[in-house]
């Protein structure tokens, strides 16, 4: 037993004279200009170590530095790549004695990344890595290093922590600044509290969010567990309307990195009214990562924080300049995942359009985006929709499917092409296949479908008007007549066929109980313009809609042309084709008298 306690003390006095040593004589200080050439020969960067270098060995071997900075594109004048205001850290002697690992604190504050992209590509992490710019060759491989047998971080802290991209080749700056995060306790299989605070900015958009949860890792950090995780997440700026965005989010998590298979469950995430719960799964291990998501939520309406469309600004660097051709998106990520996605929703509302019951049901895979199902209640009516979109061909190829029964064809014109030249209600379909997704790429659109409303106005113009007005002034009646300009039709029916850019009617019937207007037409889509030729016929009386009877037009064929762009549309009637048509028929009446007056005469002998 004395030889235990002699060589106890024996060992505790080594200790103590070996620290008593260092404590006295030993400056880490005087190592600076070492350390600065040994970053310099593996960066190429400048390092300055501006604070003391404390350090400390029992009961805690700690290292502490401050005011660090490792500069940035070597002869620019930028600021420093990395500055580290203060950074330290403390691992308990006794248990590292013991093979354990015991992080007393590890504490990090000011620390600041400038990434810089200048006008020539060159970045801050160009020539990184050393004179010469060859990689280092790859070590030989080694036994991997053991677990600890146990650890614990007492407490982490990380302030004022700011990375910010600078992109001055395309015009555009991003900054991510974490400005707290914390975890208290953190040990194998013991959950134990994490807070973050994190703000995000790009000069049209504003975000900053913090969240808690408790945090479970395994003791080979080969699990984590997240539970009751609780975030708030406000967003403003430019790219949204005049409201902030003001969202929580509330979800569990199990991420087991070993097995490559996460999970989030009991997701709730609420944005005012509206709450949105769901779940979530991710599968790394296979070919492609694959992904699922179920989610169902009530009503939500994004008008709110949905900018005015005129003040919606352009990306920077896209070029709109007259006569730049415009690029396909790059849809190759598509290439890069597998998803599986069902979405319900109550209502969905954005730009002024709602749709209710609204649910989607899509896939991706092998680098095809498909849409199996789409069904909501809109524009009055039931729409169900199908679609494809395949994203191994540049440009891509898609096809799909649309039906709306009970239509209300006002509001959709005023959506998809701010027009009201058109009501009624009744069934729209469209079926059809192209390649490519630019403007220039409706050229390559080819579809077929139907129009068919009942109980319509036809704006802008008065037909029957016209045709009074027409016939008068062949009489010598220039009066101009007051009437609302609107045709009224009891039913409308079109073919639809789209090709070579231009939406094409090959048999428009309109039918009202005074008129039938029948012909043909196009509208080109690039620039929307209407080119229509059309036949009126009078099947009824004119009496009742403020002018003097026609019964002499009827069955009278009168040519109407409609074109011009359409929110300034022309109607022209060939009055000369009337007057022709008119004589053609009194004409033929005359024959036809003579006829009967000729075969009366001859039926007396």
């Amino acid at each position: 037993m004395k030889i235990i306690k002699w060589l106890a003390i024996g060992l505790a006095s080594v200790i103590l004279l070996v620290g008593l040593y260092l404590a006295l004589f030993f400056d880490l200080n005087s190592f600076k200009g070492q350390i600065a050439a040994k970053v310099s020969e593996a960066t190429g960067r400048e390092l300055v170590i501006g604070g003391d270098i404390g350090w400390s060995l029992y009961p805690t071997l700690g290292l502490e530095m401050a005011d660090v900075q490792l500069s940035n594109l070597p002869g620019e004048s930028l600021p420093p790549l990395l500055s580290v205001a203060q950074a330290s850290v403390g691992v308990a002697l006794l248990p590292l004695v013991r093979g354990e690992v015991q992080v007393e604190e590890l504490a990090v504050s000011g620390v600041r990344l400038e990434l810089v992209t200048l006008a020539d590509g060159r970045s801050s992490l160009t020539g990184l890595g050393g004179k010469g710019g060859e990689p280092a060759a790859a070590p030989a491989d080694k036994p991997a290093a053991a677990s600890p047998k146990h650890w614990v971080l007492g407490h982490l802290m990380v302030e004022d922590l700011t990375i910010r991209n600078d992109n001055r080749a395309a015009g555009a700056a991003q900054t991510l600044s974490i400005e707290q995060l914390e975890m208290a306790r953190i040990e194998p299989e013991r959950a134990a509290p994490v807070r973050l605070k994190v703000a995000v900015g790009d000069g049209d958009l504003a975000v900053t969010t913090e969240a808690e949860a408790m945090l479970t890792v395994s003791q080979d950090f080969s699990r984590f567990q997240v539970d009751d995780w609780r975030q708030s997440l406000n967003a403003k700026g430019s790219a949204l309307g005049p409201k902030p965005l003001d969202l929580t989010l509330n979800l569990d998590a199990d991420l087991d990195l070993a097995g490559q298979q996460f999970q989030v469950a009991n997701l709730v995430l609420t944005l005012e009214e509206f709450e949105l719960t769901g779940e979530a799964k991710a599968n790394l291990a296979g070919v492609r990562p694959a992904f699922s998501l179920v989610a169902k939520g009530n009503a939500l309406n994004l008008d709110p924080w949905l900018p005015a469309e005129n003040e919606q600004s352009q990306p920077a660097g896209q070029d709109d300049a007259p006569g730049s051709e415009p690029q396909e998106p790059d849809l190759s990520a598509l290439k890069l995942l597998d998803l599986d996605a069902d979405l319900s929703l109550g209502a969905l509302q954005a730009r002024g359009v709602r749709a209710d019951d609204l649910v989607l049901t899509l896939e991706i895979k092998d680098g095809v985006l498909t849409l199996k199902r789409a069904a909501a209640k809109a524009f009055e009516g039931q729409l169900t929709a199908s679609a494809r979109l395949d994203g191994n061909t540049t440009p891509a190829q898609y096809r799909f499917e649309q039906r709306i029964d009970g239509l209300a064809i006002q509001p959709l014109l005023l959506a998809a092409a701010n027009t009201d030249l058109l009501a009624g209600t009744g069934q729209f379909s469209l079926k059809g296949q192209g390649v490519g997704l630019t403007g220039a790429a409706l050229s390559a659109l080819d579809a077929t479908g139907t129009l068919a409303l009942e109980d319509g106005a036809l704006y802008g113009v008065n037909v029957a008007q016209m045709i009074r007005e027409g016939w008068a002034k062949l009489q010598g009646d220039f009066e101009a007549q007051v009437a609302p300009q609107k045709t009224d039709f009891s039913t409308f029916r079109t073919q639809l066929v789209i090709r070579d850019g231009k939406l094409s009617t090959p048999d428009l019937a309109i039918a009202s109980p005074l008129l039938r207007i029948q012909g043909q037409g196009e509208v080109a889509m690039a620039e929307p313009a209407v080119d229509y030729q059309m036949t009126v016929s009078l099947v009824g009386s004119l009496e009742g809609q403020g002018g003097k009877g026609l019964d002499e037009l009827k069955e009278v064929p009168i040519p109407l042309a409609i074109s011009g762009p359409v929110d300034n549309l022309s109607y022209r009637l060939d009055t000369d084709e009337l007057l022709k048509s008119k004589l053609d028929q009194e004409k033929d009446k005359l024959e036809d008298k003579l006829k009967e007056k000729l075969f009366e005469k001859l039926g007396n002998f």
